[in-house]
């Protein structure tokens, strides 16, 4: 890698793009996980794209060359114009990656497209810019959402980390902890408000053979604080260490019951409303019970069918109507934290 490093202050003061007059250049928008494509020529040798942030996200950029012998460099600025990070050859070959650099302040930011040597450069070519949010830094014990992808990290002084979250019953939650550097195995746990472990997790079943957890579409038994512990296989006597992201995710409820593992939880008094389609031709529900219970199904649709039930502990059916439950559908023995 050629060092710039004398050569950046001056950069950024070349380009104009200094305070005040910086919010007066023209930019062109750039959107998390969607590519951009440009061209450096002789006659513009830059292009400047803006992009919304918040403080504590840890985003990569990189841009990469399409055609031509451009030979990318990439700048990242603040909103008042100060240099936040630069890249020369940081990825394959000569093209350019900012990776895991954590937003200061939540605000407006800059990437400046460009080539070695600026206006003085000689390259020229078509790019393909790209911008990727992998998380965000949070402090410990804090509270998620939905959604939330944070950043973390396991090691000999902090060998795990708590955080929570508010989920209602029924709620088809996953939970997926991910090494993204060092020699990390995560090993994941989900417990209740009175630190019961309710599932534990140290594999992906979907991807057997990598370090990294996943608990997949875990359905929250009653509605209030869960907890999410991330740390690593062995916890305090383990040995491995990194960082991680963790991800939490809850499956829509339009998406659910088209498969045992997914139906949607159906309390006693309540009702539900679904579609069936040629494409979906059923939709599973799932209920507690107890032996002796004597319990009525009942449905009714624009063109009115027979309909059934299933024991979704036992896989049996019966017809829809007055049923006997024959044993309690879901029990589970719990440690504790």
């Amino acid at each position: 890698m050629r060092h710039l490093g004398m050569m950046l202050c001056g950069v950024v003061l070349g380009l104009g793009l200094r305070g005040a007059s910086l919010a007066q250049q023209p930019f062109l928008p750039l959107s998390y996980d969607q590519a951009v494509s440009g061209e450096v020529t002789t006659e513009a040798f830059q292009q400047l794209y803006a992009f919304e942030g918040a403080q504590g996200e840890v985003i990569t950029l990189s841009l990469t060359t399409l055609e031509g012998d451009l030979d990318p460099v990439l700048l990242l600025l603040d909103q008042d114009g100060g240099l936040l990070g630069w890249s020369d050859d940081e990825g394959d070959g000569y093209n350019a990656v900012l990776d895991s650099v954590q937003l200061p302040v939540t605000g407006r930011y800059f990437a400046v497209a460009t080539r070695f040597g600026q206006a003085m450069g000689s390259t020229t070519g078509r790019y393909s810019l790209l911008i990727t949010r992998l998380g965000r830094t949070v402090e410990r014990e804090t509270l998620l959402n939905y959604g939330d992808r944070v950043i973390g990290q396991v090691s000999g002084e902090v060998p795990q980390t708590v955080y929570f979250f508010e989920g209602r019953r029924g709620d088809a939650v996953s939970i997926s902890l991910q090494r993204t550097s060092g020699n990390l195995d995560p090993f994941l746990q989900l417990a209740n408000a009175e630190r019961q472990i309710l599932v534990q997790q140290d594999d992906d079943p979907a991807a057997l053979g990598r370090l990294d957890a996943h608990i997949v579409n875990y359905q929250l038994p009653i509605t209030g604080l869960y907890i999410i512990v991330a740390s690593r296989y062995g916890q305090e006597a383990g040995t491995t260490s990194g960082n991680f992201v963790l991800s939490l995710q809850r499956m829509p409820d339009e998406a659910r019951g088209f498969s045992l593992a997914t139906a949607i939880l159906l309390d006693y008094e309540n009702q539900a409303s679904g579609q069936i389609s040629g494409d979906a031709p059923q939709r599973y529900y799932a209920f507690e019970g107890q032996r002796g219970e004597v319990i009525s199904v009942g449905g009714g649709a624009r063109k009115r069918q027979p309909g059934y039930v299933g024991d979704f502990a036992g896989c049996r059916t019966a017809r829809t109507g007055t049923w006997r439950h024959p044993a309690r559908a879901h029990h589970r023995q719990h440690s504790s934290l």
